[in-house]
């Protein structure tokens, strides 16, 4: 497989969209075809993944500002993988605190209705 076949390969399995802050900035044209409430298979998002990330990444920025660019990449590469791993490690906590938002809200619609 030459270069070309594995980059349009890669190409036809991904969904390309706009972050949600950005989005408003393109054409309607654009707005239909790439916003990610209109995209199948995203799913619902606050938009805000990506600032958190390079919010994280900002604290990088003295550390790495006077290292050759590959070593950069190495830092910046392990701190990615570090917070992907983290986010990871919370996910089962995050959904475990949402399940228990939805019971107690639950409970309460239950004494409303009452």
């Amino acid at each position: 497989m030459n270069n070309n076949n594995a980059i349009n390969f890669i190409k036809s399995k991904l969904n390309w969209s706009v972050s949600i802050f950005h989005a408003y900035a393109h054409s309607v044209k654009c707005q239909l075809k790439y916003h990610p409430r209109i995209q199948k298979d995203i799913g619902l998002t606050d938009g805000e993944s990506l600032e958190r990330i390079w919010s994280y990444l900002g604290k990088f920025v003295s550390n790495t500002k006077y290292m050759r660019p590959a070593h950069r990449l190495d830092i910046l590469s392990l701190a990615i993988q570090h917070i992907s791993n983290r986010m990871i490690t919370d996910l089962g906590n995050f959904i475990y605190k949402l399940f228990i938002l939805i019971i107690i809200f639950n409970i309460k619609l239950i004494f409303i209705i009452k």
